[in-house]
């Protein structure tokens, strides 16, 4: 079973409840919300090494971010096809304004033809809701997956873990507004790792019971994306790892664009300090790119998708 020493000794270096930062959350705040934590070891357990070819956008800022993550086991949220009216379609981000788009290579963690909602936590590791998987995919009672749904399947199989969970959670829930009725502390530091711990586990024992199935749903490359009833995000999701950046479009004419570039919309640039020039945006990006940078506009982003391999339609 996976041994959570660096995550738990993260974790308890902060309050239990606090996201540090926006789509940020910590593992503690997942457990008991009924997150899934998808990580390079369990999942290398599962799938193996699928390879994977695939997009990301950011913007100027995020350049660092994604440049941290490569050839580590830190993991990126990328899409290989989207709607040819999404915000991505146009180098727009969903966590950012983007202004960049990146083509990138690294190895699955774990894919879906809709955006699957993934969240990381401050360690960089990503969680998705279990509920999620079994929405979108019919991981429901009675229909072969599994007797149960995932949380009731772990809450099962080990009742201490249910116990430490009902006790977080009332706590968490409660205690501040009626500490005469809900007298007891938050968990130990020691009971934190185990409920934690516990969690993990379970999600670990179940994934591998049902590894066929959950590879069926997750675990291959796809190249197409969900357009039906509640799924309108307009592009698909594949988690990646082990991340290699390859080429690199800058989308010179974006919105994103207006807040670095020093001749945006050909202005005259009247506050030099905080704008930066075309050689300046460029050589930050060389400075990431494995391949290629190109400095284009909004309609030059479709043909960079597709030329190598992405689809848009």
């Amino acid at each position: 079973m996976i041994k959570l020493k660096d995550l738990l000794l993260q974790e308890l270096k902060k309050t239990s409840h606090v996201t540090t930062a926006a789509h940020e959350t910590t593992a503690i705040k997942n457990v008991w919300s009924g997150r899934l934590p998808i990580y390079p070891k369990l999942m290398k357990k599962i799938l193996g090494d699928v390879k994977i070819n695939s997009f990301h956008t950011t913007n100027f800022e995020g350049l660092k971010n994604v440049k941290s993550t490569v050839g580590t086991k830190k993991s990126l949220s990328t899409f290989t096809a989207l709607q040819k009216d999404s915000m991505m379609a146009a180098g727009g981000g969903v966590q950012t304004k983007g202004g960049f788009v990146l083509q990138l290579e690294g190895n699955l963690l774990i894919s879906s033809t809709a955006d699957i909602g993934s969240v990381p936590d401050s360690s960089g590791r990503r969680w998705i809701h279990a509920a999620t998987l079994e929405d979108y995919f019919g991981i429901v009672p009675n229909n072969g997956f599994s007797e149960d749904s995932i949380f009731d399947a772990i809450k099962k199989a080990d009742k201490r873990w249910f116990e430490l969970h009902e006790k977080y959670v009332t706590w968490y829930r409660f205690h501040d507004e009626n500490p005469e009725i809900y007298p007891w502390e938050e968990l130990t530091g020691k009971e934190k790792a185990e409920y934690i711990k516990r969690w993990v586990d379970g999600w670990e024992k179940f994934l591998v019971a049902n590894k066929t199935k959950f590879i069926k749903h997750f675990g291959q490359e796809v190249i197409e994306h969900s357009t039906g009833p509640g799924l309108h995000f307009g592009w698909n999701e594949l988690i990646i790892y082990n991340i290699k950046i390859k080429d690199v479009f800058i989308v010179s004419d974006s919105y994103a664009m207006s807040t670095v570039w020093d001749n945006w919309d050909g202005r005259t640039n009247m506050r030099a300090s905080k704008y930066s020039t075309k050689k300046e945006i460029m050589a930050a990006a060389k400075k990431v790119a494995g391949g290629k940078v190109i400095w284009g506009k909004t309609a030059g982003v479709p043909g960079f998708i597709k030329s190598r391999g992405g689809v848009i339609e």
